[in-house]
């Protein structure tokens, strides 16, 4: 397989309808009042009814429509992303908000307040703050920081909103709180805690289940377990927005990747992934964020991944994304 390197300038010129195969540009609607324009934005995600599929993929390889391997200097741009129909969401790890990473951990405001004064106008914007989530179970007893994990949360959201008000931001997986799949005793487990991040759930602007391949394999056993995953995580988020008298979007995070039984990574097919997606447009999601491990190989290979259009999980997002 040819592989070449092309700087970032050169690689926007040679053309995006090449990259997508001739693939036509595609804005992608929402639906829901969360998501009126913030500003002119050509990521904004505009209103109306179409199933949204964001992504957060940071690649710097793909196939260009010849099959040829392209490697660019930087990331690939957003402009490649939306070519496909796809919109660039813009995920914050808490290494840039949070003083420590564990329990302990506390906010610097200041550092927040500074990256959503930066924030780009109509971008969503998805807060990574897991550093609590030892506390998951207890959501009212304090944490190593003094505050409870509810308290943590509230004050991260609603400083980033204080300074950027008009930025649409969520939380992966953290309200509803992460069950790391379905089984026999999430609901027990579970139930009674969705009630206890009510709080949390009303400083969000969409709620970010996710909805990874925890324990998932790729069979239709396993597309099976994940839309029992994915209905438990929907019907929890519709229960927060009954406590809160909101109607709030739902923007889970999936995933193509998956480990068979011996620990090797694999990738979802086409075909199940548009299950994946289908399964949770019939739920009632308003859209997706795609994620993957910018660590993550070709199959089988120690390379690098190359991102494909035009085959596999990605070409269920990209034809997906065009759906009316």
């Amino acid at each position: 397989m040819q592989t070449s390197r092309v700087s970032r300038r050169s690689f926007l010129e040679l053309g995006l309808k090449t990259l997508a195969g001739g693939l036509a540009m595609t804005t992608l609607q929402v639906s829901g009042p969360a998501f009126a324009a913030a500003g002119d934005s050509s990521s904004t995600f505009p209103r109306g009814n179409r199933f949204q599929v964001g992504e957060f993929l940071k690649f710097r390889r793909y196939r260009d429509a010849a099959g040829r391997i392209q490697v660019t200097r930087d990331y690939l741009p957003d402009a490649w992303f939306e070519a496909l129909g796809l919109v660039p969401v813009d995920v914050v790890y808490q290494s840039r908000f949070l003083a420590g990473s564990d329990a302990a951990a506390t906010l610097d405001a200041d550092r927040l307040q500074r990256l959503a004064a930066a924030a780009k106008p109509g971008r969503l914007v998805s807060l990574d703050a897991e550093a609590w989530d030892t506390a998951w179970a207890h959501p009212a007893r304090p944490t190593a920081n003094g505050k409870s994990i509810v308290q943590n949360l509230v004050d991260v959201v609603r400083t980033f909103k204080q300074a950027n008000p008009g930025i649409q931001v969520g939380l992966y997986s953290e309200v509803p709180p992460n069950t790391y799949g379905f089984n026999a005793t999430t609901q027990a487990r579970f139930d009674p805690l969705t009630p206890q991040y009510a709080a949390v759930a009303a400083e969000v602007d969409y709620y970010s289940p996710s909805l990874y391949n925890y324990h998932i394999e790729g069979s239709q056993a396993g597309d099976a377990q994940w839309a029992q995953f994915a209905g438990y995580a929907i019907r929890a988020c519709e229960r927060l927005d009954s406590l809160n008298h909101t109607r709030k979007p739902i923007l889970p995070y999936v995933t193509p990747a998956w480990k068979d039984s011996a620990g090797a990574a694999r990738y979802l097919t086409q075909e199940q992934m548009h299950f994946r997606l289908a399964t949770l447009r019939q739920l009632g999601a308003a859209g997706c964020i795609l994620w993957l491990s910018d660590a993550a190989k070709e199959p089988d290979s120690d390379e690098p991944l190359a991102l494909d259009p035009t085959t596999g999980w990605l070409r269920a997002a990209v034809e997906f994304a065009k759906e009316p």
